[in-house]
């Protein structure tokens, strides 16, 4: 379940980042490609389609995809996914275990890795959070 769910935020990421993020914006225009994440013995998973600047997704998965991504198991995926982005070598490590099966042009495989790493949410510190940390009064509590 937490599998499905991280796969709709995704999607839902990468819908924002198509009408907000101008690098995001430029990365994916002129980009005609649909890409499959699902699992290695089943057709559970989602799809998403990148055409013209947009990006849709569905439930499932489509064989006809350019690239096809898939896990070993829902925890092995979501997990992978969720930590990816702080650790590039983790897909490496994962095919050499055969968890993970990449299938597609390279070229979409390196694309897909450059895109990724737009994924994460970054967290600003506010001001007060940075302030409290270097109040010197509290540093006894530590």
């Amino acid at each position: 379940m937490r599998f499905r769910i991280l796969l709709v935020l995704i999607y839902l990421r990468l819908r924002w980042l198509s009408n907000n993020n101008a690098k995001f914006q430029r990365k994916i225009a002129g980009q005609d490609l649909s890409i499959s994440i699902g699992f290695i013995d089943d057709d559970r998973g989602r799809y998403f389609v990148i055409k013209g600047g947009s990006i849709t997704s569905s439930i499932g998965t489509v064989d006809s995809s350019d690239l096809h991504i898939r896990f070993s198991s829902a925890a092995y995926g979501y997990t992978l996914l969720t930590k990816a982005t702080k650790n590039p070598m983790a897909f490496a490590k994962g095919m050499n275990s055969r968890n993970i099966q990449l299938v597609g042009h390279m070229h979409h495989i390196f694309w897909f890795a450059e895109v990724s790493r737009y994924l994460p949410l970054r967290q600003k510190k506010s001001k007060n959070k940075r302030s409290l940390h270097n109040n010197s009064s509290l540093s006894s509590f530590k």
